[in-house]
């Protein structure tokens, strides 16, 4: 409760009182300093943790990609990824997709595409506009607005904002403001 509330001091001394921790407890107070934006504190108690699970690598991805750490965010993906038993949700996935956009790293962002798609994730919007943002911003303008048209009745403000960006940013102003009439217009 402490660390959520952003009294950090007060939970970690709760948390170095407790005589036993369990993976909850660990998992309440590692986003609490990814949230403050002290990353490197929460990456300290996420190499501590005994064990860990889905939660736990998410709570650090999540941390590291809304800090601007890509490349960490990126890499605790992977550690995951490689360590295996732990799979993926669809929080993990939009949280790490923005890291692949951001480093751009297409290769690793379109396997977790393929990943993605197979495991039913492409119904949640989140997944969707981090798959659609990657390809803007890893200048795959043609397969952004193939999954732009794919997505279709579903799109929502981001998946117009990320489109229209990503037009105007690479060159296509006609058909960035071609898009921004359509939008207004649906």
């Amino acid at each position: 409760m402490y660390a959520k509330m952003g009294l950090l001091p007060s939970a970690r001394k709760n948390f170095d009182e407790m005589e036993m921790t369990d993976v909850p407890t660990w998992n309440s107070l590692i986003p609490g300093y990814a949230k403050n934006g002290n990353v490197e504190e929460a990456f300290k108690l996420f190499s501590k943790m005994p064990s860990r699970n889905v939660i736990s690598l998410t709570a650090m991805i999540c941390g590291c990609s809304q800090n601007g750490k890509y490349a960490d965010a990126l890499a605790v993906y992977k550690e995951m990824e490689k360590a295996g038993g732990v799979k993926p949700n669809e929080v993990k996935i939009s949280s790490v997709l923005p890291a692949c956009a951001n480093l751009g790293a297409l290769e690793v962002g379109q396997k977790i595409e393929v990943y993605a798609r197979a495991s039913g994730y492409f119904k949640n919007m989140f997944v969707c506009n981090a798959v659609l943002e990657m390809y803007t911003k890893c200048i795959r303008i043609d397969r952004a607005m193939q999954l732009f048209h794919e997505i279709g009745w579903k799109r929502n403000l981001c998946s117009w904002n990320s489109m229209i960006m990503g037009l105007a940013i690479h060159g296509k102003s006609d058909e960035a403001l071609k898009l921004f009439n359509q939008m207004l217009q649906s």
